[in-house]
């Protein structure tokens, strides 16, 4: 793509345009060519710096050999390596499982660790996790690219750190070069509670947490007209939670593809019900449809069986 085919109000950052015009070596100009393509099909009006990428992208099985061989052309570049703390999604199997899970799959293991090299090529952290957030990320906030569904759902309720759910080239993408369309849940706009749930009832077990999450999944209405998807706000959860309970809720409620958004002190109840009441002009829909209660008294009839609670 040239710079004179962009669109007029797209600001082009100086170095997001010299990697465009070949400046910084082959791959991070195709990396740049994405970036940019990606920003004229959102309709995005600049670009935005990120602060940590994470990969998907990583099974020999999912990609097959077409990866192999777009990894292989990437990493070729020597000097074509990521600018920004990146890391890498989880691969095909355990290595020291793969006999017990039967994988069907000629000469797994060697292609599989041509993928993992070819990242590491690329300046990625290979650390064959889905889990980033808990991988010691130095500075949790700013703008992310992240590729893995229940870390942009960690990261986004837990944390500082905003990021929309990136596709894996997407994220290298970025990764390479720096910069993604400003755009999503980028713009604070979007990032509005549009669902209240409300707990009523003691939280014992990591397994109670995975049920809130499950269940505010299914609370949604498939003809609501949520513009960005459901943002639950949660209140009446205690002010101080776990790791491992943030985990539970956050990975289960993406199941359903449901970023929940914790109360934080600028969201009060009685600003959260005036902004929703604002946004039915927007939606078509009451306030009153977007409230949930979990609780003792559910009407969904849902009851918990008691597990003796595993948390440390």
């Amino acid at each position: 793509m040239s710079i004179q085919s962009l669109p007029r109000c797209m600001e082009l950052p100086q170095r997001l345009q010299s990697q465009l015009e070949g400046e910084e070596g082959e791959t991070r100009q195709k990396a740049a060519r994405l970036v940019v393509d990606l920003a004229t099909t959102a309709g995005a009006k600049g670009f935005v710096e990120v602060a940590h990428a994470h990969v998907s992208g990583v099974s020999v099985i999912t990609g097959g050999h077409g990866l192999r061989r777009f990894l292989s052309d990437l990493s070729g570049d020597s000097s074509g390596v990521v600018v920004i703390p990146t890391t890498l999604n989880s691969a095909g199997c355990d290595k020291e499982k793969m006999q017990e899970m039967d994988i069907a799959w000629p000469d797994f293991l060697q292609q599989q660790f041509e993928i993992v090299m070819a990242y590491e090529r690329l300046g990625i952290d290979a650390t064959l996790s889905c889990t980033p957030y808990d991988r010691g990320i130095a500075n949790p906030e700013g703008i992310a690219s992240w590729a893995e569904s229940n870390a942009v759902c960690f990261s986004n309720t837990w944390t500082s750190l905003i990021t929309n759910r990136e596709s894996g080239l997407s994220a290298l993408a970025t990764a390479l070069t720096g910069y993604a369309p400003r755009w999503g849940l980028h713009l604070e706009e979007n990032r509005v509670p549009n669902i209240i749930v409300n707990i009523d009832c003691q939280m014992d077990t990591l397994a109670d947490w995975s049920v809130l999450g499950d269940w505010i999944g299914k609370q949604v209405k498939p003809e609501w007209n949520l513009p960005w998807g459901p943002m639950p706000l949660i209140t009446g959860l205690p002010q101080h939670l776990s790791f491992a309970r943030k985990k539970a809720l956050t990975a289960a409620a993406w199941t359903f593809q449901r970023p929940p958004t914790r109360q934080k002190p600028r969201w009060t109840m009685a600003r959260t019900r005036q902004w929703l009441a604002r946004a039915t002009n927007l939606w078509g829909r009451g306030s009153t449809e977007k409230i949930s209660r979990f609780g003792t008294n559910r009407s969904s009839g849902f009851s918990r069986n008691r597990m003796p609670s595993s948390e440390p």
